[in-house]
């Protein structure tokens, strides 16, 4: 009976990720109704805001693909864009704003 160092990787179905992606997408749109629901323009500012950053970060990684020369100055702020700065704007507004109908 064979042995093998090592399980080769099991492949992503095709479409997988398109499927994750668009579900993400949906979710987060979903937020963009329910402040409008609510006229909470407070929350739409933090997600148009996050949306912008995102889309930059998407432009910037964009630009670099296939460069060699991507400093390290260049990854962290794409890293910023992509991962931190969503990850902090979406966690703020529980802190700063009011749930629905001004409960806390």
């Amino acid at each position: 009976m064979p042995t093998h160092a090592a399980a080769a990787p099991l492949p992503i179905p095709s479409g997988a990720n398109h499927r994750s992606v668009l579900t993400g997408d949906w979710l987060y749109m979903q937020s963009f109704q329910m402040a409008l629901e609510e006229r909470n323009f407070r929350i739409l500012d933090i997600l148009i805001d996050l949306t912008q950053k995102m889309v930059e970060g998407e432009l910037i990684q964009l630009a670099k693909i296939g460069r060699i020369d991507v400093t390290e100055e260049d990854a962290l702020r794409l890293a910023t864009y992509k991962t931190r700065l969503p990850v902090q704007r979406l966690r703020a507004p529980r802190c700063r704003t009011r749930g629905p109908r001004g409960k806390r």
